[in-house]
């Protein structure tokens, strides 16, 4: 940019094509038109992000030497585990399809890597153990400060954090691992950051 005063350079790493769309840029856009959102499928992510990073750092124009500048970048995503005890108990059955279901949270990135958009949700494939415990292994998500979290069982929502009576809001923060354990035979949860 000849003769502009600043220039500010925003990065992302982690991208992937499978699962996040990129807003295309050209000369006529400015900056605060990027955005990285999640490909979805009627309101479901098509495909679980990567592990997305996100840096910007502005360059300032100096006319009497060169400069360098650091461009530190962090993690957007946040990583969750899920495990629901007691699900034996109270079905008598192990067969079945198990999934979970993660509800309300944003779609996108803005250019300053904040999330912005409409929500989406994610569908984790489950299984159950031989202790009877239904188990997702851990997953990367988009942050979100109250989500809801369902298992289904061939197709029928068994639990939902809604419904659970100590369950306290439910919040996934970027760059943190939250390991999230509900009980549905003593109708509880327990969650470790």
């Amino acid at each position: 940019c000849p003769g502009s005063k600043q220039i500010t350079v925003v990065a992302w790493a982690g991208l992937s094509s499978d699962s996040e769309n990129i807003s295309a840029m050209s000369k006529a856009n400015i900056i605060s038109d990027l955005q990285v959102s999640l490909k979805q499928n009627n309101g479901v992510a098509a495909a679980l992000p990567g592990d997305l990073f996100y840096g910007q750092v502005t360059l300032k124009s100096t006319s009497t030497k060169a400069s360098a500048e650091t461009l530190k970048i962090e993690r957007k995503v946040s990583s969750i585990s899920l495990i629901t005890k007691g699900v034996i108990k109270v079905l008598d059955s192990r067969e079945g399809n198990f999934y979970y279901k993660v509800k309300k949270t944003k779609a996108s990135f803005d250019h300053n890597g904040e999330l912005t958009g409409e929500e989406i949700e994610y569908i984790i494939p489950a299984t159950m153990d031989a202790k009877g415990n239904v188990i997702a292994d851990n997953t990367a998500i988009l942050p979100a400060s109250d989500v809801t979290i369902e298992l289904y069982k061939d197709d029928n929502m068994i639990l939902s954090s809604k419904n659970v009576k100590n369950s306290e809001k439910v919040s996934v923060n970027e760059g943190e691992q939250s390991e999230i354990t509900f009980d549905l035979s003593k109708n509880n949860c327990n969650i470790v950051v």
